[in-house]
């Protein structure tokens, strides 16, 4: 018998290397299809696909078994089978290969197919093979492709020599496409169709998702951004490594499979019905004339985001869309201003999805220009959720958490180097980011370092009182970047109400420093920095609509 396991690598590149949404959305469901359908296809028949019909031990020690394969699990990029004859896991292995090669050119795959007894440890053995697996990937040579030979013209996305001049429809001008930028576009379609119906009870022919960045919901000259959002599970390694740590016997062989398949299939629920119910409120949140969301605090207009018609299908441009989804991790772009909502909303449907498991997940936002660099934005999200899980590694509640940067003028370096180059002043740090979503009762007051406290104070400063004087907002900004005196002076000059000096606005829970930070609007955390504790919810002011019927 041979245990094969499927990976893929460098995914990041092949799904995120194109400013076209187009492209990406192709991409990410041939990886789909890489390590799900196609391989199901390429396993010999009889097989079993499901919890049914498994290999009993009878059935592994009969060499005339009608059962000729079994899949263990499929997700996280991966698809893990066992196949009875060696002869038929090469031809898996084969034929799994050639379409990727004509179907999916410039997606990697690797393969590990080793024997496998019954009476050893299957936990074990697939550790094994997930370690060669990780060599392979260290060990791998980088080949550099054929330029082009003669008289050639180079593709736009991947710079390789073009195959073929593609249009896209909806699109006015084509341009010259490599094989591999054919073939993501080739299945945009087909990915379409199945997100389509995924979301059909709740779109009702009204809305769809959009194919182009531009169809966000950016206004004409005066509003052309997007928010890039990856949220990934936490500890979700850990969680299928204690799967097989409790199974390491070969006895438990069938009990490992039972498990892992069921954990497996059960992240994948939860993600998706996390994800439903986003799309779910983002829909509410709608106007009642169904072609745009606003927000009007106070009766004064923030923001108003404009849902595009499609002139062919005469339905409406939801501003969202998702690119890769199915499993713990998941990646949408949305117009700018919803970013940080549609984020920490995900984080809380995915944690309340997850509450059986107990598990959580964070999630990074970059927000940028429509047309800068997506690939560059989409590492800087990752960048971010990465920084979000260090956060929440070092909480007690161990909460989601999130991270999030406004992209205007360009990225250098990592978030790191971003940050000391952008909020680090002789005062101290300007940002309070990453930050946490615990559990607040309606009746309580959220920690100062949590998103509830930050939207609580965007919420203050997209008031009428604030929105109304820019000059005001600008000032305390202005203020918080020369440190406390400023602050105090900022204070008196906007602040003094009947020969009285107002505190800064309130809206956090108990704080020993409580009063002095409304004085000084600077904090000193527990690593003995000083942080600006209004500046994030001011930058948010101009950013951030609400999801909120």
């Amino acid at each position: 018998m041979q245990l094969v396991i499927v990976d893929t690598a460098q995914i990041q590149p092949y799904i995120f290397g194109s400013n076209r949404l187009r492209e990406n959305l192709g991409a990410s469901w041939l990886v789909a299809q890489a390590t799900q359908d196609w391989a199901w296809k390429h396993l010999p028949e009889p097989n079993n696909r499901g919890p049914k019909n498994n290999f009993t031990d009878a059935q592994i020690d009969a060499p005339n078994s009608a059962l000729a394969a079994e899949a263990i699990y499929a997700g996280g990029g991966n698809f893990v089978a066992l196949i009875r004859e060696k002869d038929a896991a090469e031809n898996f292995v084969r034929g799994l290969s050639r379409q990727v090669l004509t179907d999916a050119p410039g997606l990697h795959l690797l393969i590990d197919s080793h024997p496998f007894e019954w009476n050893d440890s299957l936990v074990l053995a697939v550790r094994d093979a997930f370690t060669r697996l990780a060599e392979q990937k260290r060990m791998r040579a980088q080949t550099a492709p054929l330029l082009g030979l003669g008289i050639t013209a180079s593709c736009q996305g991947t710079g390789l020599p073009a195959v073929e001049w593609v249009t896209p429809v909806d699109t006015d001008t084509g341009y010259p496409a490599s094989a591999e930028i054919c073939a993501k576009l080739r299945a945009v379609d087909k990915a379409n169709e199945e997100l389509e119906n995924r979301f059909a009870t709740l779109l009702k022919s009204k809305f769809e998702f959009p194919y182009d960045l531009d169809h966000l919901g950016r206004s004409e000259g005066e509003f052309s951004h997007i928010a890039i959002v990856h949220a990934d599970g936490d500890s979700m390694s850990e969680r299928f490594q204690a799967c097989g740590n409790s199974h390491l016997k070969p006895e438990d062989n069938r009990k490992y499979i039972d498990a892992v398949r069921q954990l497996s299939e059960q992240v994948k629920t939860n993600s998706h019905s996390a994800l439903y119910n986003l799309v779910d409120k983002l829909i509410q949140r709608i106007d009642a004339n169904q072609t745009s969301i606003t927000h009007n605090p106070d009766g004064h207009l923030v923001a108003k985001i404009e849902m595009r018609e499609n002139d062919k299908s005469k339905r409406r441009w939801l501003p969202f869309r998702p690119i890769v989804f199915g499993g713990d991790d998941v990646t949408f772009v949305c117009d700018g201003r919803l970013g940080l909502a549609l984020a920490a909303e995900y984080l809380e449907d995915f944690n309340a999805a997850n509450q059986n498991l107990g598990a959580t997940a964070c999630a990074g936002v970059t927000i940028t220009k429509t047309h800068y660099p997506f690939a560059r934005g989409y590492a800087l999200a990752e960048d971010l959720c990465q920084s979000a899980k260090t956060h929440r590694a070092a909480l007690a509640d161990k909460s989601a958490c999130m991270d999030w940067h406004f992209a205007l003028s360009g990225l250098a370096g990592d978030i790191g180097e971003i940050r000391r180059r952008e909020y680090r002043t002789r005062a101290g740090w300007l940002h309070l980011r990453p930050v946490n979503l615990p559990e607040v009762a309606e009746n309580e007051l959220p920690p100062l370092q949590s998103w509830q406290a930050t939207e609580k104070f965007a919420r203050v400063f997209q008031s009428k009182d604030w929105m109304t004087r820019r000059n005001k907002a600008k000032a305390l900004r202005d203020a918080l970047r020369q440190g406390e005196t400023s602050v105090k002076r900022f204070r008196t000059l906007y602040l003094c109400k009947d020969d009285q000096v107002e505190l800064l606005p309130d809206g956090f829970a108990a704080h020993s420093q409580k009063t002095e930070i409304r004085k000084t609007g600077w904090v000193k955390l527990s690593n003995d920095d000083a942080h600006a504790v209004y500046f994030d919810a001011l930058e948010l002011a101009d950013w951030y609509v609400p999801l909120e019927k």
